[in-house]
């Protein structure tokens, strides 16, 4: 049985760009973003939608990633098509065949990333994603739907009932680009001691590049960095600038790799589920922190870094492990659930670096995050690049990866 709605979430980010340009006017006003974030009025009954437990997506940790070797592929930002930030493609299939307001009992019966809920009605419906390639159409809003796996942002009847609905064709999705992997088999740490080069290694049944430079040093920082969606830890290194940061400063790279499309929705990091302990993503964050540290890296001096999809997961692991790493970057991301209390449970005020493009469309999110954390006592940066959109704040393009790693670098564990 579904459980009522607590509190109305930011959707995940769904659209954009791993590691180069967009332009803000090809995306949906609304994407990704709950009404509310739009300034936009919500009906008295929202709160009254309930997802169903069963069918749901459980998030786990799927092991399994395929060995191969690294393709040794590189797209660049300086105009060659990147990887997009777009998440699952939309789909607003006819309602026989599992579409908006088409009759359900449980989350499988329902098409691309649609729910079965259950409306103030009692009818169960699916309904369909509410993202960028897929807002929600004009007899329709988006709210967020509470399920076993935490809280999902759904388009649902603007009437609250499906009755004389006429499922709408969502139009094209954004094109989503190549998913790029970090293909190759692991590599043993000899020792458990960071040597200089590029590995991937194994931790469990998952994977991290970690990236020594030759000028890193037995006691030095160490930097945990997650890549956006469809992005890989490879290409995200490079692209972000992270890598010459590295050499010219001496840091150690930790950079987990992304199962692709595992998370809830659809997306290649959970920044969702909670309690945090049965949040495997959260988990391989920590023990990527580990490698840094058990390899000769300072315990005080390991920070936490994302870019977009990665940048939402960096905000909730910067929240619940805040005493683990010295501050976080969040970068075209915000709070992935606000109103929630992710800031809240922090067991120690992090230090906090915001980083976006005005011309992002989680804009307001990501505002509202700044001034959340301010009014709680956080130290925050707040930066807002002009003419920049979702996809790349966080690039060689804007080159916002030095000054990043001052901030961090000046703020250790206590």
């Amino acid at each position: 049985m579904g459980t009522r709605l607590a509190a109305l979430s930011f959707a995940m980010c769904l659209v954009g760009c791993a590691a180069g340009g967009e332009d803000p006017s090809a995306l949906d006003d609304d994407g990704g973003v709950l009404a509310d974030d739009l300034g936009l009025p919500m009906t008295p009954d929202v709160g009254a939608w309930e997802g169903t437990d069963a069918g749901a997506p459980t998030p786990t940790d799927r092991g399994g990633v395929t060995p191969a070797t690294d393709t040794g592929r590189t797209i660049d930002d300086s105009g060659t098509a990147p990887p997009r930030d777009a998440g699952p493609a939309a789909m607003d299939a006819p309602a026989g065949a599992g579409g908006f307001c088409a009759p359900c009992a449980t989350n499988d019966q329902c098409a691309g990333g649609g729910l079965c809920v259950r409306s103030p009605l009692g009818e169960m419906l699916c309904g369909v994603p509410c993202g960028a390639g897929n807002s929600c159409a004009a007899d329709r809003r988006c709210v967020g739907v509470q399920t076993n796996v935490g809280v999902i942002a759904q388009c649902v009847p603007l009437s609250g009932t499906c009755g004389g609905t006429a499922p709408t064709d969502a139009g094209p999705a954004l094109d989503r680009g190549p998913t790029l992997t970090d293909l190759g088999p692991t590599s043993e740490l000899p020792g458990g001691a960071l040597t200089a080069g590029e590995r991937v290694v194994a931790v469990g049944a998952r994977r991290v590049l970690l990236y020594v430079p030759a000028r890193w040093v037995r006691g030095g920082a160490g930097l945990v960095a997650l890549h956006g969606n469809g992005d890989s830890a490879s290409n995200f290194l490079r692209t972000s600038g992270l890598a010459a940061v590295a050499d010219s400063e001496g840091v150690a790279l930790a950079l987990p790799l992304a199962i692709p499309g595992s998370a809830p929705m659809g997306v290649d990091w959970d920044a969702y589920t909670r309690p945090a302990s049965s949040n495997g993503d959260l988990g391989l964050v920590q023990d990527a922190r580990a490698l840094l540290v058990n390899g000769g890296v300072d315990g005080r001096r390991v920070f936490l870094a994302g870019q977009s999809q990665g940048g939402y997961l960096a905000f909730y692991a910067g929240m619940a492990l805040s005493t683990l790493f010295g501050a976080v970057n969040v970068s075209a991301a915000g709070d992935p659930m606000p109103g929630l209390g992710l800031a809240g449970m922090a067991a120690r005020r992090i230090p906090v670096d915001l980083l976006t493009g005005d011309g992002d469309f989680a804009l307001a999110n990501i505002r509202r995050t700044r001034d959340d954390l301010r009014a709680r006592g956080f130290d925050v940066r707040y930066t807002e690049l002009p003419g920049v959109g979702h996809c790349c704040p966080l690039s060689t393009r804007t080159g916002t990866a030095p000054a990043l790693w001052q901030w961090l670098s000046a703020r250790p564990l206590p």
